[in-house]
Protein backbone atom coordinates (compact mmCIF):
# COMPACT_ATOMS: atom_id res chain seq x y z
CA UNK A 1 0.00 0.00 0.00
CA UNK A 2 2.85 2.39 0.85
CA UNK A 3 4.43 1.68 -2.53
CA UNK A 4 1.25 2.63 -4.42
CA UNK A 5 0.82 5.79 -2.34
CA UNK A 6 4.46 6.76 -2.84
CA UNK A 7 4.15 6.18 -6.59
CA UNK A 8 0.97 8.29 -6.75
CA UNK A 9 2.57 11.15 -4.80
CA UNK A 10 5.65 10.95 -7.04
CA UNK A 11 3.48 11.09 -10.16
CA UNK A 12 1.60 14.14 -8.87
CA UNK A 13 4.86 15.98 -8.12
CA UNK A 14 6.40 15.08 -11.46
CA UNK A 15 3.32 16.33 -13.32
CA UNK A 16 3.21 19.53 -11.27
CA UNK A 17 6.83 20.37 -12.05
CA UNK A 18 6.60 19.50 -15.73
CA UNK A 19 3.94 22.11 -16.58
CA UNK A 20 4.97 24.61 -19.24
CA UNK A 21 6.84 27.66 -18.00
CA UNK A 22 4.17 29.94 -19.51
CA UNK A 23 1.67 28.60 -17.00
CA UNK A 24 3.95 29.82 -14.20
CA UNK A 25 4.82 33.20 -15.74
CA UNK A 26 3.34 36.35 -14.27
CA UNK A 27 3.06 38.46 -17.41
CA UNK A 28 2.02 41.45 -15.35
CA UNK A 29 5.56 41.54 -13.89
CA UNK A 30 7.75 39.77 -16.50
CA UNK A 31 10.87 41.85 -17.28
CA UNK A 32 10.90 40.80 -20.96
CA UNK A 33 8.38 39.19 -23.33
CA UNK A 34 8.49 37.93 -26.92
CA UNK A 35 5.16 38.06 -28.73
CA UNK A 36 3.94 36.48 -31.96
CA UNK A 37 0.75 37.41 -33.82
CA UNK A 38 -2.23 35.03 -33.73
CA UNK A 39 -4.74 36.89 -35.89
CA UNK A 40 -5.54 40.31 -37.27
CA UNK A 41 -8.89 41.94 -37.95
CA UNK A 42 -9.19 44.81 -40.42
CA UNK A 43 -12.37 46.89 -40.72
CA UNK A 44 -13.35 49.50 -43.30
CA UNK A 45 -14.60 51.61 -40.40
CA UNK A 46 -14.53 50.82 -36.66
CA UNK A 47 -16.73 47.76 -36.07
CA UNK A 48 -18.11 47.40 -39.59
CA UNK A 49 -17.18 45.42 -42.68
CA UNK A 50 -14.46 43.54 -40.83
CA UNK A 51 -12.30 40.69 -42.07
CA UNK A 52 -10.22 38.49 -39.76
CA UNK A 53 -7.27 36.42 -40.88
CA UNK A 54 -5.06 34.00 -38.97
CA UNK A 55 -1.35 34.76 -38.83
CA UNK A 56 0.71 32.80 -41.33
CA UNK A 57 3.74 30.77 -40.28
CA UNK A 58 5.90 33.60 -41.63
CA UNK A 59 3.99 36.16 -39.55
CA UNK A 60 4.50 34.04 -36.42
CA UNK A 61 8.28 34.14 -36.93
CA UNK A 62 8.27 37.93 -36.58
CA UNK A 63 8.38 38.52 -32.85
CA UNK A 64 7.74 41.75 -31.03
CA UNK A 65 10.17 41.66 -28.11
CA UNK A 66 9.47 44.11 -25.30
CA UNK A 67 12.21 44.63 -22.73
CA UNK A 68 10.59 46.44 -19.80
CA UNK A 69 13.89 46.86 -17.96
CA UNK A 70 15.62 48.58 -20.90
CA UNK A 71 12.34 50.32 -21.93
CA UNK A 72 12.90 49.19 -25.54
CA UNK A 73 11.01 47.10 -28.07
CA UNK A 74 12.51 45.37 -31.10
CA UNK A 75 11.11 43.38 -33.99
CA UNK A 76 12.94 40.06 -34.16
CA UNK A 77 13.08 38.30 -37.51
CA UNK A 78 15.19 35.50 -38.94
CA UNK A 79 17.69 38.08 -40.24
CA UNK A 80 18.10 39.72 -36.84
CA UNK A 81 16.50 42.46 -34.78
CA UNK A 82 15.59 46.01 -35.60
CA UNK A 83 14.40 48.75 -33.23
CA UNK A 84 10.63 49.02 -33.00
CA UNK A 85 10.04 51.65 -30.32
CA UNK A 86 10.44 52.74 -26.73
CA UNK A 87 8.26 51.78 -23.78
CA UNK A 88 6.77 55.20 -23.08
CA UNK A 89 4.30 54.06 -20.46
CA UNK A 90 3.59 50.86 -18.59
CA UNK A 91 1.01 50.25 -15.87
CA UNK A 92 -1.06 47.43 -14.43
CA UNK A 93 -4.84 47.83 -14.38
CA UNK A 94 -6.44 44.82 -12.67
CA UNK A 95 -5.37 41.71 -14.59
CA UNK A 96 -3.97 43.70 -17.54
CA UNK A 97 -0.59 45.29 -18.19
CA UNK A 98 -1.07 48.35 -20.39
CA UNK A 99 1.97 49.14 -22.52
CA UNK A 100 2.39 52.22 -24.69
CA UNK A 101 5.14 51.92 -27.29
CA UNK A 102 6.36 55.17 -28.79
CA UNK A 103 7.71 55.02 -32.32
CA UNK A 104 9.58 57.85 -34.02
CA UNK A 105 10.13 58.17 -37.74
CA UNK A 106 11.88 61.40 -38.45
CA UNK A 107 9.63 64.16 -37.14
CA UNK A 108 6.61 61.87 -36.90
CA UNK A 109 5.91 60.25 -33.53
CA UNK A 110 3.20 57.64 -32.97
CA UNK A 111 2.03 55.76 -29.89
CA UNK A 112 0.70 52.20 -29.96
CA UNK A 113 -1.16 50.78 -26.97
CA UNK A 114 -0.97 47.08 -26.14
CA UNK A 115 -2.98 45.28 -23.42
CA UNK A 116 -1.19 42.21 -22.04
CA UNK A 117 -3.28 39.86 -19.89
CA UNK A 118 -1.86 37.78 -17.08
CA UNK A 119 -2.24 34.64 -19.25
CA UNK A 120 0.16 35.97 -21.94
CA UNK A 121 -2.51 37.01 -24.46
CA UNK A 122 -2.11 40.53 -25.78
CA UNK A 123 -4.33 42.79 -27.89
CA UNK A 124 -3.86 46.07 -29.65
CA UNK A 125 -6.41 48.21 -31.47
CA UNK A 126 -4.91 50.66 -33.92
CA UNK A 127 -5.76 52.97 -36.79
CA UNK A 128 -8.75 54.53 -35.00
CA UNK A 129 -10.27 51.11 -34.27
CA UNK A 130 -9.98 49.72 -37.79
CA UNK A 131 -7.19 47.23 -36.96
CA UNK A 132 -7.21 44.77 -34.07
CA UNK A 133 -4.23 42.52 -33.34
CA UNK A 134 -4.40 39.38 -31.22
CA UNK A 135 -1.01 38.23 -30.00
CA UNK A 136 0.47 35.48 -27.78
CA UNK A 137 3.50 36.17 -25.61
CA UNK A 138 6.12 34.13 -23.77
CA UNK A 139 8.52 35.38 -21.14
CA UNK A 140 12.19 35.57 -22.11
Amino acid sequence: MKTILSAAVGLVFSLAFSLPAAAETDFLKAPKVACAPDRMTRCKSPGSECETREASEGDKKQLLVIDFTAKKAVMRRERGERPYGDVGEEKVEGDTRVIVLVRERGERKTSLTFRLKGNGKMESTQNEGRVKLEISCVAE
